[in-house]
């Protein structure tokens, strides 16, 4: 494991994507994508999609200069076309259109085709919660689960998340998979060479496995069931066929098609709490609301209650002052990369853990 500090890493991914073409504020938006991620501890939403995002650049399967435009537009909604670039760069484009028009409309609705993998959509969200509105962003991928009662994958994880802004309390921040894992954990644990729990993912003969190797050969089980299932289903609809995006087998893996484009559709939503009420008020209530759960009673055995993002709120916290721990053979995943651009961060990864201390 190598304890890197926030800038360096930071660096480190400008470096590379600026290697890749893609222009200067570009780096610096999916950087601010991905980098955040981390910081929350979602490592497998942050840097450790990078190198396959350089993969996909240097076959062609993503442009680094997409001509992102509106291809449709009313008062309170837009469709936008996300050219095939990294879907950091139009999903940023995507969420302050939305704010925007939340902001004249009250609420605003903004849809990406022609998309990509976008990161951790909790970084959207987050945008519309920094203007006192409630941030929505909801993407589909690739068949990772089998329709319920079924054992091919025909079905997303299909993320979605919701950021609502509080006052005195951290944020309440929800950002989910619709699997009982995201996929990247199932890579992460691969990286790591750790095994899995069993209710994560089935072999390709649909059998509970334990080794992350065979479960990237199979498929996600649904968290909650059948209930998990209709919920990614229902995605599918708002976040790819609403706009005119794939949807099921008709997005694709990154890793599955290095050289194709992925054809996945995003949903970016803002809704302005100042449209239905004062939110100096609403983010009173919703303190409120915070403090009435963390102090309710506790199970046995629990030593605290969480609201959705906490937990990651503090260990942005402590990232911030402590740095990022990754695994090392994430850093040579991207040394591989930039080599596909006669780009050398060899110098810039830290040797040890402690360096930040």
């Amino acid at each position: 494991m190598i304890r890197i500090k926030v800038k360096q890493l930071y660096d480190i991914m400008v470096i590379l994507l600026k290697g890749a073409g893609l222009t200067e504020e570009h780096c610096r938006q999916v950087a601010d994508n991905l980098i955040q991620a981390d910081l929350r501890g979602v490592n497998t939403h942050g840097v450790m999609r990078l190198h396959l995002y350089l993969n996909r650049l240097h076959t062609g399967a993503v442009k680094a200069r997409p001509d992102i435009k509106v291809l449709k537009e009313r008062k309170a909604t837009a469709l936008i076309d996300g050219d095939n670039g990294l879907g950091q760069i139009s999903g940023l484009r995507a969420m302050e259109l939305a704010i925007e028009k939340a902001a004249a409309c009250g609420i605003g609705t903004v849809s990406v085709v022609n998309g990509h993998h976008f990161g951790a959509g909790a970084y959207y969200a987050w945008l519309a919660g920094q203007k006192d509105m409630i941030g929505i962003a909801v993407t589909n991928t690739p068949p990772l689960m089998a329709p319920w009662g079924g054992r091919k994958a025909m079905v997303g994880n299909n993320p979605f998340a919701v950021y609502v802004p509080a006052g005195e309390e951290y944020p309440i921040l929800l950002d989910m998979a619709l699997s009982q894992v995201a996929q990247g954990k199932v890579s992460l644990a691969l990286t790591k060479g750790e095994k899995i729990p069993k209710d994560w993912a089935l072999d390709r003969e649909g059998v509970p496995t334990d080794d992350p190797a065979e479960a990237m050969k199979g498929v996600l089980l649904s968290a909650g069931g059948y209930k998990g299932y209709g919920q990614a289903v229902v995605i599918d609809m708002l976040a790819g066929l609403l706009g005119g995006a794939g949807a099921g087998v008709n997005v694709f893996s990154m890793m599955g098609y290095p050289d194709k484009p992925q054809n996945s559709g995003q949903l970016y939503m803002a809704i302005d709490i100042s449209a239905y009420r004062d939110p100096a008020e609403f983010k009173k209530d919703v303190d409120e609301y915070i403090r009435s759960i963390k102090a309710s009673p506790k199970a046995k055995g629990a030593e605290n209650i969480f609201l959705p993002g906490e937990q990651s709120w503090r260990r942005m916290e402590q990232n911030k002052e402590q740095g990022i721990l990754l695994p090392a053979g994430l850093f040579d995943d991207l040394i591989r990369a930039g080599d596909n651009f006669n780009v050398d961060i060899r110098p810039l990864i830290p040797t040890e853990e402690n360096n930040c201390q």
